[in-house]
C-alpha cells in the first residue's frame, strides 16, 4: 500500500518539524508528503526547503494567489499515489495512523474519506476526545448536525474525491465539511474508533477555527444539504404523530432514532428535526445543553463535552469514556 500525505502549510515555521517527524516516522511510511505552501512567509520557505533537502521523500507544491480549498485541490493533483491522509501542519498523529487508516480503504474499497477518532488539544493537555459512528449511515446522519471530523485525520481514496469535484472552491473555510457532506450522500465517508489524530485548538469554546467567516461557510453548507433532503411523505408523517406521545419520555430519543435510521443516508427533515427535539430534551434532563456541551467548570473558559446517544459519536471530556 502506497500512501502520499498531503499537508497545507502556511505560518507554520515553528511547528512543520513534529508535524513531519509523525508523518515520516508511521509504522507504514509515506510514499511522499506533499507540502503546499498557500501564501507563505520567509520563515514557513525555509523550514519547508530544509525538509526536502533532509528527506527526499518530501516536496513542495506552491499555490499562491488561492484560498484554503483551492490549494488543496491543487496538492490533491499533485499527489501521485492513490490513497491521500490528509495532515495540518501544526497537528499531531499515532504512528499507527497510516496503516490502520490505509489497511480499511483497501478493504472497504466503497469509501472516499475515512476520518478516526482525535483529540482536542489545547493548551498543552488533551480536553476531550472525539470518536465519529463508524458506520457510514450512522456518520451520514452526525454530519447532518456537525462537522464531527477532524479534516487533518482523514485518508481519502484520490480518484473518488477529484471524480465529485474536489474541494468547493466558494468556500473560504468550512470546505472540508461541505465535501464530507456531497460524499456521504451515498454512504461513502466512515471512521475507525481508534483515537490516532490530535488536533491544536488555537481557541477553547468556538468553532475549531474559531471565526466568524469558519462558522457562516458551516451554517452555509449545512443548510444547503438540509435543502436537499426529502420532506415526509404522509405515512411518515403519521408515524412522527405515532411517536409525539413518547418524545418527552425516557425512550422517547430511541424510538426516534430508530425511526430516522430507516431511511439510511436520505431521512426527511421532519424526523430530523423531532429527533434532534427529543434529544434536547433528554440532554437537558441530563444536566447538559441544548447540543450536549455541558457548563464550563468554575473558572475555566472550556467546554466538557459528553454524549449518549445510541448511533452518534463519542465526545467526552478528557478522561472519559464515549
Amino acid at each position: 500500500m502506497k500512501v502520499s500525505v498531503l499537508m497545507p502549510v502556511r505560518n507554520a515555521s515553528g511547528t512543520l518539524g513534529e508535524a513531519l517527524r509523525c508523518v515520516l516516522g508511521q509504522t507504514l511510511a509515506p510514499a511522499e508528503v506533499v507540502l503546499v505552501l498557500n501564501g507563505e512567509d520567509v520563515a514557513t520557505g525555509r523550514a519547508a526547503a530544509e525538509a526536502c533537502a533532509a528527506d527526499a521523500s518530501v516536496r513542495v507544491v506552491r499555490a499562491p494567489g488561492v484560498n484554503l480549498a483551492g490549494a488543496l485541490n491543487i496538492g490533491l493533483r499533485a499527489c501521485v499515489h492513490g490513497l491521500v491522509a490528509r495532515m495540518d501542519a501544526d497537528d499531531w498523529c499515532d504512528p499507527r495512523r497510516l496503516e490502520v487508516q490505509a489497511g480499511v480503504m483497501t478493504r472497504e474499497g466503497s469509501l472516499a474519506v475515512l476520518g478516526c477518532g482525535w483529540e482536542q488539544w489545547f493548551a498543552g493537555e488533551v480536553r476531550a476526545v472525539v470518536r465519529p459512528p463508524g458506520d457510514p449511515a450512522a456518520l451520514r446522519l452526525r454530519l447532518l448536525e456537525e462537522n464531527c471530523l477532524a479534516h487533518g485525520s482523514v485518508m481519502m481514496r484520490r480518484s473518488a474525491v477529484l471524480g465529485a469535484g474536489g474541494y468547493d472552491e466558494r468556500l473560504d473555510r468550512a470546505q472540508d465539511y461541505g465535501l464530507w457532506l456531497r460524499l456521504s450522500r451515498d454512504g461513502r465517508v466512515g471512521a475507525v474508533g481508534e483515537v490516532l489524530y490530535r488536533y491544536r485548538l488555537r481557541s477553547w469554546g468556538g468553532s475549531y477555527s474559531g471565526d466568524e467567516t469558519q462558522a457562516r461557510c458551516a451554517a452555509g453548507a449545512l443548510v444547503r444539504e438540509w435543502a436537499g433532503l426529502p420532506r415526509a411523505d404522509a405515512d411518515g408523517l403519521a408515524r412522527l404523530e405515532d411517536l409525539a406521545s413518547s418524545l418527552l419520555g425516557a425512550g422517547g430519543e430511541t424510538a426516534l432514532a430508530g425511526f430516522v435510521s430507516e431511511a439510511g443516508s436520505s431521512p426527511s427533515v421532519e424526523s430530523l428535526a423531532a429527533w434532534w427535539w427529543a434529544r434536547s430534551w433528554a440532554l437537558r434532563r441530563g444536566g447538559v445543553g441544548m447540543w450536549g456541551f455541558g457548563r464550563a467548570p468554575a473558572g475555566d473558559g472550556s467546554q466538557a463535552a459528553s454524549r449518549g446517544t445510541a448511533g452518534s459519536a463519542g465526545v467526552v471530556a478528557a478522561g472519559g469514556s464515549a
